[in-house]
């Protein structure tokens, strides 16, 4: 077997530069030896350690900044310590120039394909080099220039550094999921037709095409991101201002003096946000304004963190803009389940959440999500508003299926290919 002749990593001004050799590894631009001992040694730089494990091992000191290692390698791990993520260039067998942020997915798919490598580097009959760039500025330069076939990024403004002509792209739906906790125990808020119009009046494209570049992509329920459990993708925006109007009609409520109103009852609503987010709070300006048009009256309450967690903690708003990051597994317990942030009760849909972790029969499984969902709609005890996206950007020359998912994003790399 042959072995990787060289790694070559660029940090800055200053040039890392590690050979692996069969027993020797000779390191160049290191700051420190932070462990030495005869099973382990850690090297430092400036911006990642190096681990380097194996039997009988031996540093010598060449020069001021080098030291040649020997001895019988099983692990050579690199950890990175930089404070802007880093993105890297890997070269496989199949000559791609890969930027992204899921390096150790990317070494998983290389090895299922019988290629050695452990963590970062192991000895193996391919080449691989890294690659650290200091700025995701540089990474949008050299993809521009064709040296890097693709790059991954939720960057909603990536067009201000590439454009948008020249390469190809697969987008998905990103796993930050923003939402507004309606408080069900709220008087006016507990008839469900309030809850109704206030899902009706909010226009979820404008929101995303004026705050979010038109780049992120509305959201119905937190599932609908192509979970399997969720059966309802051919579902179409409901914003409807007429309807929201005729809802609140419908359930008795009379529009008079600008404001709807039912015995000593009338729609106005506090609309707590984090005023440390920029990005909700125009979000919240203007769901305000669009709640406002059709005669429901809100009043911002912008707060700092602290005091939108303690809101948050004892839930005593009106309604709030929140949102999750959505765990890899599907749930709904926050947002449903005991002590969710709308205050929202409902004994069947709590049955079925207890039930649902003990049920392995896949279509059984999606007909008690398809039945909370049904109860989601008619109830509306939050509004889903939109997720952010996961943008795949890649050469035109790079060739094959490059969708992905959430765990990885090298998912159908053994299929993918270049041509000249």
């Amino acid at each position: 077997m042959n072995i990787i002749n060289g790694i070559r990593s660029y940090v800055l001004d200053n040039e890392l530069k590690i050979t692996i050799l069969k027993n020797k590894i000779d390191i160049l631009n290191y700051t420190d030896i932070g462990h030495f001992d005869d099973e382990k040694i850690i090297i430092k730089t400036n911006y990642k350690d190096i681990i380097i494990k194996g039997n009988d091992l031996v540093v010598s000191k060449l020069m001021k900044d080098e030291i040649l290692i020997t001895g019988d390698f099983t692990n050579i791990e690199l950890r990175w310590n930089m404070k802007n993520y880093i993105l890297y260039i890997l070269k496989s067998k199949l000559n791609l120039n890969v930027c992204g942020n899921n390096i150790e997915r990317f070494i998983k798919r290389l090895k299922n394909n019988d290629i050695e490598i452990l963590n970062i580097v192991k000895i193996s009959d391919n080449e691989v080099n890294i690659k650290i760039y200091k700025s995701i500025k540089e990474v949008y330069s050299k993809f521009s220039k064709k040296e890097i076939d693709l790059i991954t990024t939720q960057n909603i403004y990536y067009e201000d550094y590439i454009g948008s002509m020249g390469f190809n792209i697969e987008i998905s739906k990103g796993r930050k999921f923003d939402y507004l906790a309606i408080n069900n125990q709220k008087r006016e808020l507990q008839n469900k037709e309030v809850r109704k119009a206030i899902y009706y009046a909010i226009d979820k494209k404008e929101i995303i095409y004026n705050i979010y570049n038109n780049k992120y992509m509305a959201s119905n329920f937190p599932l609908d991101y192509g979970c399997y459990l969720y059966q309802n993708n051919e579902e179409k925006d409901e914003y409807n201002p007429t309807q929201a109007k005729g809802t609140l009609t419908d359930a008795g409520w009379n529009y008079r003096n600008n404001i709807w109103r039912r015995g000593n009852s009338k729609l106005e609503f506090n609309l707590v946000v984090n005023s440390e987010n920029e990005e909700r709070v125009r979000v919240a300006e203007l769901i305000k304004e669009q709640l406002e048009k059709i005669g429901i009256k809100i009043n911002i309450v912008k707060v700092n963190n602290n005091i939108y967690n303690n809101y948050l903690k004892n839930k005593n708003y009106d309604i709030i803009l929140t949102g999750n990051i959505i765990p890899l597994y599907p749930d709904l317990n926050s947002y449903l389940g005991e002590s969710n942030l709308s205050n929202f009760n409902n004994k069947e849909v709590s049955e079925i959440l207890k039930q649902i972790d003990s049920i392995e029969d896949k279509e059984l499984l999606q007909q008690k999500y398809n039945r909370i969902y049904e109860i989601y709609k008619e109830e509306m005890p939050f509004i889903s508003l939109y997720n952010n996206v996961n943008f795949i950007l890649y050469s035109r020359e790079l060739k094959g299926d490059l969708s992905s998912n959430w765990y990885d994003v090298f998912y159908n790399i053994e299929n993918w290919y270049k041509i000249k």
